[in-house]
């Protein structure tokens, strides 16, 4: 269990779906419930997706909306996930919230942001919260509320460069470049 656990988490970080496919099958073969392989799986069905319906708009990428049918499977898988298990939760929401926000579902993504409150001490899917908010909410031009969630990362993992970056995309977007150059 603890080997599978640990070859699941390196080959996830890999983003190599047919890598990490067979060793979720095993890992479900052996233990069918258990909520971290479910969570495995989950996520490599939404690694398939990077890049699928993404578009530029004033230089940010976004996403183009798709039927709400395509996605159906994934975020079921996620939403199996939270159910199945508290701890793992809200990063399977948060998961599933950057997932409807990559397939054009902005306003659905922030409603399940909100709703994805990560337990106090999992620092990384809180920093991960607000990062994606932040993304969000710049992507609808709400570059007020863009920057305070990217600030609300920064403040969570201060040494991650993608809530400094975040932070200065919105207050440069905003017209308030001297602002940005502090950062």
């Amino acid at each position: 269990h603890v080997w599978l656990r640990a070859v699941l988490a390196l080959l996830q970080g890999r983003i190599s779906p047919p890598l990490s496919e067979p060793f979720i099958d095993r890992a479900l073969a052996r233990f069918p419930n258990e909520p971290r392989f479910l969570l495995a799986r989950a996520i490599v069905m939404d690694q398939q997706w990077r890049g699928f319906g993404s578009m530029t708009f004033n230089g940010l990428r976004t996403a183009t909306e798709i039927p709400i049918k395509e996605g159906t499977a994934l975020m079921e898988a996620y939403e199996a996930v939270a159910t199945a298990s508290p701890e793992l939760a809200a990063e399977a929401r948060i998961r599933g919230a950057w997932f409807l926000y990559r397939v054009g579902r902005a306003d659905e993504a922030l409603k399940a942001l909100d709703g994805a409150i990560p337990p106090p001490h999992d620092r990384g899917m809180e920093y991960l919260r607000h990062l994606f908010k932040s993304h969000i909410l710049t992507s609808q031009q709400k570059l007020n509320d863009a920057a305070a969630e990217a600030r609300a990362a920064h403040v969570v993992v201060p040494e991650a460069q993608s809530a400094r970056v975040a932070l200065m995309n919105a207050l440069a977007l905003k017209g308030d470049t001297s602002a940005a150059e502090m950062v």
